[in-house]
């Protein structure tokens, strides 16, 4: 005898929430708009702060463009926020950057969840309070690692991504298909360019993405000439360009986007790395610890390992060097 009662509608796909990295919050037109400017601060419930924001001043009731901006490991949202700040009133950039709930992303730590809610929560107030037509996420180090991954998961929400110095990118689904700037210093030991940057752009393009790639001479840091190039990348709507140094020739194996477990999506190994993603001294690729945990980098990336102070005044931390 054959069954074929179910109680429920079948499904044609899974299900994508949260922990699949997906955000909820999409762009509309402001419910009141807020005449609130310069820089601000977003809390919770137990008044713990979620994200800072600059607003510059409005002109002609015209939209800005959204810039949410994620930090290092053990960053604040400050040291986010001074990655485009410098720029923001020139080009009139609404910049939008959060503080992860723990040391690192959520991501990074056990899967997306919280961050992916707290971010959607700070979205929804912008959307619903100032007038934006596009909406961009960058980020640094683990920030622009989490940036690649939110962003390919959610390129109908955001149309470019802006990577200085990623280690991986590790959507769970994706849509759209945003634009992407990677840039990375040639001389990085904390996030190697060849097991990161040089890998990912090769498994982006792969993939079909539009990839702008600068290389630099320096480290772990972001020089003012590269922020430069990305905002001026921005403007012009992201077309790319050709790589300002050439990559190294494939290797057999090179292929795929690397994920946070070390391996690309074609499943081969990082130079160096054992198949579980770790290095050999047992540190994830990501400079993370094997227990999930950010690793102290005060001095390594140039991130202070405390938060924002209360009254939105800069951390007396350094963010990532800009020269």
């Amino acid at each position: 005898m054959s069954f074929t009662a179910e109680p429920a509608e079948p499904h044609q796909q899974p299900e994508e929430g949260f922990h699949h990295g997906r955000l909820a919050v999409r762009l509309c037109d402001p419910v009141v708009e807020s005449d609130r400017t310069g820089l601000l601060r977003f809390d919770g419930p137990a008044a713990e702060l979620l994200a800072m924001a600059y607003v510059p001043p409005p002109v002609d009731g015209r939209p800005y463009r959204l810039v949410v901006l994620l930090h290092g490991a053990g960053g604040s949202a400050r040291q986010g926020l001074d990655l485009l700040l410098p720029t923001a009133d020139e080009h009139r950039l609404l910049l939008v950057a959060p503080k992860s709930a723990a040391n690192t992303w959520d991501l990074i730590v056990d899967g997306f969840g919280t961050d992916v809610l707290r971010l959607d929560r700070v979205l929804e107030e912008i959307f619903d309070a100032y007038p934006v037509e596009r909406v961009i996420v960058g980020g640094f180090s683990d920030g622009a690692s989490y940036a690649l991954s939110i962003g390919l998961t959610n390129g109908d929400l955001f149309d470019a991504v802006v990577a200085f110095s990623p280690g991986f990118a590790t959507p769970l689904v994706t849509h759209g298909t945003p634009r992407v700037f990677v840039s990375h210093g040639t001389g990085d030991r904390v996030l190697r360019i060849d097991a990161c940057s040089r890998r990912l752009v090769r498994g982006l393009r792969a993939l079909g993405y539009q990839v702008t790639y600068e290389e630099f001479d320096g480290g772990h840091e972001v020089p003012e000439p590269i922020v430069d190039r990305a905002v001026s990348w921005m403007l012009s709507g992201g077309v790319p360009g050709p790589d300002r140094a050439p990559e190294p020739e494939d290797a057999p194996g090179q292929g795929g986007v690397p994920g946070r477990d070390g391996t690309a999506q074609d499943g081969t190994a990082q130079d160096g790395t054992a198949q579980d993603g770790t290095a050999q001294d047992g540190t994830a690729q990501d400079g993370t610890a094997q227990d999930g945990t950010a690793q102290d980098r005060t001095a390594r990336d140039r991130t202070a390992q405390d938060g924002t102070a209360r009254d939105g005044a800069p951390d007396r931390g350094g963010g990532p060097v800009r020269r």
